[in-house]
């Protein structure tokens, strides 16, 4: 899990912005897309600091391959500079 305290980015979900707060990963995907599953499922866990605190979650499903991936690349790049890492 990666948590975010400080301005991480977010999301707007019916004019509510929604801040990132977290990242975690599940694998094999926790979900199904047309009775699929996919290796790996990102879950970005975003909280409106307006509406009571409730959570909007955006998910991105991976397959294990040779092309690298933004998202990923991303990640990898912030943990590698945080002095922190949360499990």
């Amino acid at each position: 899990m990666v948590r975010f305290d400080g301005d991480a980015g977010g999301v707007v979900v019916d004019g509510e912005t929604y801040a990132l707060r977290q990242m975690h990963w599940h694998s094999p995907s926790e979900h199904a897309v047309d009775g699929r599953r996919y290796d790996l499922e990102l879950h970005m866990l975003h909280q409106s600091e307006t509406r009571d605190g409730r959570y909007a979650v955006v998910a991105q499903l991976f397959d294990i391959g040779h092309r690298r991936d933004a998202t990923l690349d991303m990640v990898i790049t912030l943990c590698s500079t945080s002095s922190t890492i949360y499990t």
